[in-house]
């Protein structure tokens, strides 16, 4: 196997907010922005799965949009950044938070991001981590299924779209 990446990823709960490695985010913005969850830390997870495409395309997208919506892509760039994202990254980052959106099969998200290279480890000590990555190493990955990452990817598009827009016209995220 080849050599695993790691991220440092500190997400946190408020009440009236959720924080990823510092950035705030608002539970309303998220509510109004991904209506169909079934909790804010659902939402918070499609939204991060958005957020690589957010942040590339922030100029563009901001102009268009306006609320809920435009505050979540203004966000996106300093989320990107704070995490660390990248080209070589952030699909299994987007892996990751698709499996905790609930849009993929528990374990599938994070089996696929090892796939890519990146290894999610929950812990709270050096020790809890380390010992997950060595058992990560030994862990054969099977076959990436782009069509579920397909589908679920374009679910969540489809639920972000359908809030946006400006003058009746709904953007679309390319």
């Amino acid at each position: 196997m080849s050599e695993i990446g790691m991220m440092n990823i500190h997400i946190k709960e408020h009440k009236y907010a959720m924080r990823i490695n510092g950035v705030t985010v608002s539970k309303f913005h998220l509510a109004a922005s991904f209506a169909e969850s079934q909790s804010v830390k659902e939402a918070f997870y499609k939204y991060l799965t958005l957020v690589p495409f957010l942040a590339e395309k922030v100029e563009v997208m901001a102009e268009r949009l306006k609320g809920p919506s435009k505050y979540l892509t203004l966000k996106a760039k300093r989320i990107y950044d704070a995490i660390g994202l990248n080209n070589n990254n952030c699909v299994p980052f987007m892996l990751v938070c698709l499996e905790k959106a609930g849009d993929l099969p528990q374990g599938e998200g994070a089996k696929l991001a090892r796939k890519f290279g990146l290894e999610l480890i929950e812990g709270t000590s050096e020790d809890e981590i380390l010992s997950k990555l060595e058992s990560v190493r030994h862990e054969l990955v099977g076959d990436l299924d782009k069509a579920t990452v397909t589908a679920a990817m374009n679910q969540i598009f489809h639920n972000f779209n359908k809030t946006v827009g400006i003058d009746g016209k709904k953007p679309t995220i390319h």
